[in-house]
């Protein structure tokens, strides 16, 4: 199987900009959420959903690879391996549309909707989105 290797002129970075302001709120609130320690020996797994929002069938439309995915799974077990959490993907859906590719961004509608539409499992499971 071919490796698969995406050029760019540009690092790609998240997409995601959040506010100084968002993000103290963000660390006040865990914080005063925070549980006191447990039994050290204690295990968790944790399920993920992968959401791929693309405006095609194409690296560059967004089409994320199985084996990206199933490769970014292992680098979060192997990077938590020694904290007592695992992480489960559960499943990948997979939506075709240009308009959310190219318009859902942080604090918009269309964001607010997708994540109404496709969050998937319960309050502890991990939902992740890519769009454009």
């Amino acid at each position: 199987m071919p490796k698969l290797v995406l050029k760019s002129r540009n690092t790609r970075k998240c997409g995601v900009h959040i506010s100084e302001q968002k993000i103290a709120a963000a660390e006040r609130k865990f914080s005063t959420s925070r549980l006191p320690a447990g039994d050290p020996n204690a295990t968790a797994t944790i399920d993920v959903h992968f959401h791929i929002v693309s405006a095609n069938d194409t690296l560059e439309g967004g089409w994320v690879p199985i084996s990206q995915i199933e490769a970014q799974m292992d680098v979060l077990n192997d990077d938590y391996k020694d904290t007592g959490l695992r992480w489960n993907l559960v499943n990948t859906t997979r939506i075709l549309s240009k308009e959310w590719f190219e318009g859902v961004a942080p604090d918009s509608p269309e964001n607010d909707a997708l994540k109404q539409v496709f969050r998937a499992g319960n309050e502890s499971a991990l939902n992740i989105y890519t769009v454009g």
